[in-house]
């Protein structure tokens, strides 16, 4: 899959190209291209792409589905009503390589306190995206450069056609604060553009962070039905006792969160946590916030006082949910991560 793009006013009629994220080796038979669209908030919703005429089209050709759900695609088109027209998708193929392990996601931090926060750890996802199994050992390296200097080699012993392996490197103490470059390397092969990939991190001397740089935050979460206060968190770990003074929220612009005449305006409230790792008790929390307007599609300062020891601590959002919501939806926002990192 491609990352996320949000359409602007200038892909109005245009033919865009979505660059993947890493070449996709498909078998010989049959294969599904073209374009996902996340949930669109709004009474409104619709699919972006154009069609062009075929009448009548040709059967099986065409489908829908989620890329969530593990559900089957849908052939559609097949029907006398829908079947004068077509999708307008291509797909630009090239010969596989034999040989070819790529660096795909990073899943670090956005910012990491240091040296409260050392050790800490990341991890990198690699695939192999030739046509021959990886049977000998692969040697994956981080290396850390900009406000400090770091590297690591782990080794993954085989990858399978089309297999994925999470390397995680652990035991990382940084001892500065600024700007960092997080890079993974694999050794060149078949197709050495994809053998690197890198990812900005802040080194702060008081900032715990999993925002990634740079990537819109998407959402896709339903309130329920059943009131409640639910509290979205982020685990950290500290080596010694630090007070937690904010915490901060990345509020996901949809209109339902506000007042509006299609939620009769139900009003969003809010709150920053500090949680117990273990026992989930609240350590500190903010005062209510009302989101308002200014709110959406903003990082949120939930400002709060908690003490944490030396250990694992949680720190998030909560909202207090009414039941029985037609139209609400959870204010967090989420990027994506795959596989999600366990804990």
């Amino acid at each position: 899959r491609s990352p996320d793009y949000v359409i602007t006013q200038a892909d109005v009629n245009t033919f865009h190209t979505f660059a993947l994220s890493g070449s996709a080796t498909v078998q010989a038979g049959d294969v599904l291209i073209g374009m996902g669209q996340a949930a669109t908030s709004g009474s409104l919703p619709f699919y972006p792409f154009g069609v062009q005429l075929e009448d009548p089209s040709r059967p099986d050709t065409y489908y829908s589905g989620s890329t969530t759900a593990a559900a089957a695609p849908t052939a559609v088109l097949n029907t006398a009503t829908t079947n004068t027209f077509k999708f307008p998708f291509g797909a630009v193929t090239s010969a596989p390589a034999l040989n070819d392990v790529a660096v795909g996601e990073i899943q670090g931090y956005g910012s990491m306190a240091v040296p409260a926060g050392n050790p800490f750890g990341l991890r990198a996802v690699v695939r192999n995206a030739g046509l021959n199994a990886i049977t000998a050992p692969v040697t994956v390296t981080l290396t850390i450069s900009g406000a400090n200097t770091f590297t690591q080699t782990q080794t993954v012993a085989s990858l399978g056609i089309g297999a994925s392996a999470v390397v995680s490197f652990t035991g990382i103490s940084l001892p500065n604060v600024g700007a960092n470059t997080v890079t993974v390397t694999v050794p060149n092969d078949d197709v050495n553009g994809n053998n690197s990939n890198a990812q900005a991190m802040t080194t702060s001397a008081t900032r715990f962070s999993f925002i990634a740089p740079g990537v819109a935050p998407s959402s896709a979460y339903g309130p329920g039905t059943v009131a409640r206060t639910a509290a979205f968190c982020d685990k950290f770990t500290v080596n010694a006792t630090r007070d937690v003074t904010a915490v901060r929220a990345f509020i996901y612009n949809d209109p339902n969160l506000v007042p509006n005449a299609t939620n009769g305006q139900r009003t969003t409230v809010v709150y920053g946590v500090v949680l117990n790792a273990t026992t989930g008790a609240v350590i500190a929390r903010s005062p209510d916030d009302t989101i308002t307007a200014a709110d959406l599609n903003t990082l949120h300062t939930f400002n709060l006082s908690g003490n944490v020891p030396a250990g694992d601590f949680l720190a998030g959002m909560a909202i207090v949910v009414p039941a029985g919501l037609a139209a609400g939806v959870f204010p967090v926002g989420y990027q994506a991560e795959t596989p999600a990192r366990a804990g």
